[in-house]
């Protein structure tokens, strides 16, 4: 994993990733469930401090959610919050995401959600392959990466310390090696963090053009795992 920013400040990284394209992520990850049925398992890599983990578990009680999480710290700020709110469906755990078979079951999971947490792994196949060993045959994984084909997000993520481009055509072939079928590719946020409550008509300019290919802050894939 590569350094991040915030590791040892979980409210304030928290804080900074509320706002309006947070609420766009996790109605994206909630969209994305909506064919899950009652009882499967929804896995969300790399949880952080649990704010979509928190907002699918809210939104689909009859779910059961998990989030995996390297750092301690945030792993307990997460379970602290679900208790709060009284969440009985959801569940975090440290550990990593190249290693997930440590603490789930062969074939346990249903469904996989990852945001920003592929561009900071430095070893993707091993990711990948844990991935595929945990989830069952047709399971789906929603991965959402900053989009490099966006000139800024490319210079960003160049540029910062902790950060590096994300390559979607690198991560697919990987994920093809460990039997996932690339399903849909959508590029989406058109509006910037630095902007938590945008005005009507940004949003509106949002829907028109955040599907362009280097517009598009954000690039969303949808994977199916296929076989036995």
């Amino acid at each position: 994993m590569l350094n991040s920013h915030y590791d040892d400040d979980p409210a304030r990284y928290s804080a900074k990733r509320s706002g309006w394209l947070n609420q766009r992520r996790q109605q994206r990850a909630i969209d994305f469930l909506r064919d899950a049925k009652a009882g499967d398992k929804v896995l969300d890599l790399g949880a952080g401090t649990g704010d979509l983990t928190l907002a699918i578990a809210a939104a689909r009680p009859e779910l059961t959610v998990v989030g995996v999480e390297p750092l301690e710290s945030y792993v307990a700020f997460a379970k602290e919050r679900a208790a709060e709110r009284g969440l009985a469906n959801v569940d975090f755990a440290q550990g990593f995401a190249e290693d997930l078979s440590s603490w789930l079951a062969a074939g346990s999971v249903d469904w996989i959600v990852s945001s920003d947490v592929l561009h900071h792994v430095t070893d993707e196949q091993a990711v990948v392959e844990s991935v595929a060993a945990v989830c069952k045959p047709g399971a789906n994984w929603l991965a959402i990466e900053p989009n490099a084909w966006n000139p800024y997000i490319f210079l960003f993520q160049a540029m910062t310390e902790g950060e590096r481009n994300f390559r979607p055509k690198h991560f697919t072939r990987l994920a093809t090696a460990s039997r996932f079928r690339l399903a849909a590719t959508d590029r989406l946020f058109l509006i910037p963090g630095a902007i938590p409550d945008p005005k009507p008509w940004m949003k509106q300019l949002e829907e028109k053009l955040e599907n362009s290919k280097v517009l598009g802050g954000g690039i969303a894939l949808r994977l199916v795992r296929t076989g036995a």
